[in-house]
């Protein structure tokens, strides 16, 4: 899935009635009023993969629907980005002489962008086992990877930790892997390369990340500034509290898990999960299993129809809530205070 991914392009449009303003037309046309009509483009990453787990290519715009809160949006532009394919062109910046296009021309990678992120906990014997053999597996991962990719390292146990700043030094980043299976201080990092994590880490945040999701909110800060769409590969046990969501998410978990959520999507970051809890190194964790830690909610199937379409339906509680049916995740839901849920990020159409 992370070989080549697909670029949408959608646009919004929203109108709104506004009060004459002191232009040629207002003076002319007592009583005039003006129209303004706001577009909105939005880029979607897009990894869409056949039963068999491989990229399907050749996809066009009119084999896809894009939905916004439930409603139907203009679907401008596919682009198909191979592995290989750098997503943004600097050529383009040629003769732009400012401070904003260098930083671009500096930060634009040569080809993907991907963060290992090692999820520590030393308390269960089984997880510790569990993420000494993703490790391995990690650096078998590493042999799958292009030249043009750029990795980065990060941990986390009590705090997140820069272990490897991007680079496409492998030596560096086994160095770092191999760090991530203890709790111990992370090197400074190195912001002599470009692109850089390491000048947008926000080192404060880091130290006070107090869940995992925090981790990853602050990781996603880091991670906004770089341009193009990056993969995030999540070596761990589960999101939520630090004693694994046994007591089911507060209120402060639930605002981590929220901010999480959008910060990933701000940064155009998809996560990819991998189980450590003493799993076998070729288990890839469903998606509904690695957000346990929210209460269910069972839909019938015409809920369950209109929750995939972004509706919301009936239903109380006191966070986020997952939303399924007998085929199994639909998409994540808040309460809106009127009595329903309201899907906020859909899994499911």
């Amino acid at each position: 899935m992370l070989r080549s991914a697909l670029c949408l392009t959608a646009a919004t449009a929203a109108a709104s009635a506004q009060q004459p303003s002191p232009t040629p037309l207002a003076l002319d046309r007592q009583g005039a009023v003006s129209e303004e009509v706001v577009v909105e483009r939005i880029v979607i990453d897009a990894h869409i993969i056949g039963p068999d787990g491989n990229p399907i290519p050749g996809l066009t715009r009119d084999d896809l629907r894009v939905k916004i809160d439930g409603r139907p949006v203009i679907l401008e532009d596919v682009e198909w980005l191979p592995g290989e394919k750098p997503e943004n062109d600097v050529s383009a910046l040629v003769g732009i002489e400012t401070e904003e296009a260098e930083r671009f021309r500096q930060d634009a990678p040569p080809g993907r962008l991907i963060v290992f992120f090692f999820q520590h906990d030393a308390t269960q014997t089984s997880r510790l086992h569990g993420l000494m053999r993703m490790s391995q597996q990690a650096r078998r991962f590493l042999d799958t990877l292009l030249e043009t990719d750029r990795i980065a390292v990060v941990s986390y146990d009590s705090q997140l930790k820069l272990r490897q700043d991007f680079t496409s030094d492998r030596d560096k980043v086994i160095k770092a892997i191999n760090a991530s299976v203890s709790t111990s201080s992370a090197p400074p990092p190195d912001l002599t390369g470009r692109p850089s994590l390491g000048r947008y880490f926000d080192a404060d945040g880091a130290k006070k990340a107090g869940t995992p999701d925090r981790a990853i909110e602050v990781l996603g800060r880091a991670l906004e500034p770089l341009p193009g769409g990056k993969s995030i590969v999540f070596f761990g046990w589960g999101l939520g509290s630090t004693q694994g969501g046994i007591t089911g998410a507060v209120a402060s978990e639930s605002k981590d898990f929220n901010d999480m959520v959008y910060s990933l999507g701000r940064a155009r970051a998809n996560m990819f999960t991998l189980d450590v809890a003493d799993a076998d190194p070729e288990r890839i964790v469903p998606l509904d299993d690695a957000l346990a830690f929210l209460p269910a909610v069972d839909l019938a199937p015409d809920d369950a129809k209109r929750a995939g379409h972004g509706v919301a339906v009936s239903g109380e509680s006191e966070g986020p809530v997952r939303l399924r049916d007998d085929h199994g995740l639909i998409a994540l839901a808040e309460p809106r205070g009127d009595g329903t849920l309201k899907p906020v990020v859909g899994f499911r159409g």
